[in-house]
């Protein structure tokens, strides 16, 4: 087989990096700083650190050097760059979540500005009023929206690659008037690459 599906390979490798000795990682929702605590001693972390903040009708942050974080995502040279940081559990009230996809084709090692199509965060979860207490069903309280991704180091090739840059834009609340600005920056070991 001539190619390899990056996205998938890297999905499976990082799923099988979590362990269940995981611990609960800090509050970071409604305004709530943390640094990072290590949750994995993996030597195979894609995520060499993030950095987060969200200001404006909702804030956030959050500083990791990237083992609590779970990177989800990738590319070749010829799709979108599809990518998403996650910390936290499913089930957590705190789960936190980057997500971003180009809206055109990122080359290997291409650098400078891209546009996004989709830019979303999740800003914890929370139990919906309107359901029953003991359904024990979470929601993400999800901000979307669009931006830039501006990549300043793009080398090397797939998961021996290496990627770093910064992401600014503004998400919102379907039917609600908000407004939240979204800066990150991120370095990860991941580069879109020709598979063929």
């Amino acid at each position: 087989m001539k190619s390899i599906n990056i996205v998938a390979a890297l999905a499976a490798l990082l799923l099988t990096a979590c362990g269940d000795d995981a611990t609960s990682p800090p509050d970071t929702t409604a305004g709530n700083s943390a640094s990072s605590a290590a949750v994995t001693d993996s030597p195979d972390s894609f995520v060499n650190s993030l950095e987060f903040s969200a200001s404006g009708d909702a804030q956030g942050e959050l500083h990791s050097d990237g083992a609590d974080i779970m990177l989800v995502g990738g590319c070749d040279e010829n799709t979108r760059l599809s990518m998403s940081f996650n910390r936290g559990e499913i089930t957590d009230k705190n789960l936190f979540q980057l997500r971003f996809t180009t809206d055109g084709a990122v080359g290997s090692g291409g650098t400078g500005n891209f546009e996004l199509s989709e830019l979303g965060w999740y800003n914890g979860q929370f139990a919906p009023e309107d359901l029953p207490a003991n359904l024990n069903i979470l929601v993400p309280d999800a901000y979307e929206g669009a931006g830039t991704l501006t990549l300043t180091t793009h080398t090397g090739s797939g998961m021996n690659g290496r990627m770093a840059g910064t992401i600014k834009g503004v998400v919102g609340k379907r039917d609600e008037d908000v407004a939240v600005n979204i800066d990150a920056s991120f370095d990860i070991n991941l580069a879109c690459q020709n598979l063929l």
